[in-house]
């Protein structure tokens, strides 16, 4: 048994904001399984608000359910939707299309529920699931979501086997190809895992738990308004001096904060950029005579916010703000 899901950002949402998710059509593979609809909202999958149990499918054909309770698509949160699958070990139910995958976004699986994996990041496996959900203007569909417990049973597995299944007729989606995709910034990924993002085409990783004589590995992915692109290539670097810039003067307090965010700065800082998750600049300031800046994140949606300064000689550095509702 397990998830699997695609995953809209509020971004991507925006548009469809005050609409509501009210069917969910998907395209299983093979025969012999169970499946259980599933909805959730927040970063990571947070919070499970549906699970409508599906009495019957039909194999190799798009299969289509309207929801039991239509969920409102507000654009201030991330939207997953998807289901649980259980199957013997000779039977593949969860269909996928061709690819290319759109990681992070298309392909999102869980193993136990809890921890979600992108099946190009995780497994370097090139598709997608193939979901497909419809948003309708609905009257009166304005009451809170409310948290749900998970009471799917999961596997013991703790990570997938690869297979090579032959295409069925009819699987596979139209591709509309955008001329005018908008790219937001990159993500930045040490040891795969996800340590920044910026729209710069530059980084300065100045995490203060980097060791001298360590072996660091990075790679970049481009995000776009609608999806991530796949890994770039690996670059490893053996650490072997620290960043001139001195950041140790800079105070940044409260940390986390749920108001204002106190900067004490130092003579030589010129320029400070703050970014959201996005890699998307929410506030930027040249520095002249002030010596301490007050940022307010009332707001600020919660979450990390990365702070970039740059001195006067043109160096930088950042440190991570983290904002809470």
């Amino acid at each position: 048994t397990f998830n699997v899901a695609v995953r809209f950002t509020p971004a991507q949402l925006a548009q469809y904001a005050g609409t509501s998710l009210t069917k969910i059509r998907m395209f299983p593979y093979g025969p012999n399984g169970s499946l259980s609809l599933k909805v959730w909202t927040g970063a990571n999958a947070s919070t499970l608000v549906l699970t409508q149990p599906v009495a019957s499918y039909v194999a190799g054909q798009w299969n289509e359910w309207t929801l039991s309770t239509p969920i409102p698509v507000t654009g201030a949160t991330e939207l997953w939707f998807g289901y649980a699958v259980t199957h013997t070990g000779t039977d593949y139910v969860a269909g996928c299309d061709n690819g290319p995958a759109v990681a992070g976004f298309g392909d999102m699986l869980s193993l136990d529920g809890s921890v979600w994996e992108s099946m190009a990041t995780a497994y370097g496996l090139n598709y997608n699931w193939n979901l497909q959900g419809y948003v309708e203007t609905l009257d009166g569909v304005t009451a809170a979501l409310q948290p749900i417990v998970d009471e799917t049973v999961y596997g013991t597995s703790t990570a997938i086997e690869r297979g090579n299944l032959p295409a069925l007729p009819g699987a596979a989606l139209p591709i509309e190809v955008s001329s005018s995709r908008e790219l937001l910034g990159y993500n930045i990924y040490r040891d795969d895992v996800m340590i920044a993002t910026t729209t710069e085409t530059t980084y300065l990783d100045a995490d203060e738990a980097l060791e001298l004589y360590n072996t660091y590995c990075y790679n970049v992915t481009a995000v776009y308004d609608d999806c991530e692109s796949p890994l770039s290539e690996v670059a490893c670097v053996i650490l072997t001096n620290v960043p001139v810039a001195d950041n140790s003067a800079i105070s940044i307090y409260p940390n986390p904060s749920n108001s204002v965010v106190n900067i004490e700065l130092t003579n030589d800082i010129s320029n400070l950029v703050v970014y959201n998750y996005l890699g998307q600049v929410v506030l930027e300031k040249v520095i002249t005579k002030d010596k301490t800046i007050v940022m307010d994140v009332r707001n600020y949606e919660s979450g990390a916010y990365l702070v970039k300064f740059v001195t006067r000689s043109g160096e930088s550095f950042t440190k991570k703000v983290v904002v809470t509702k």
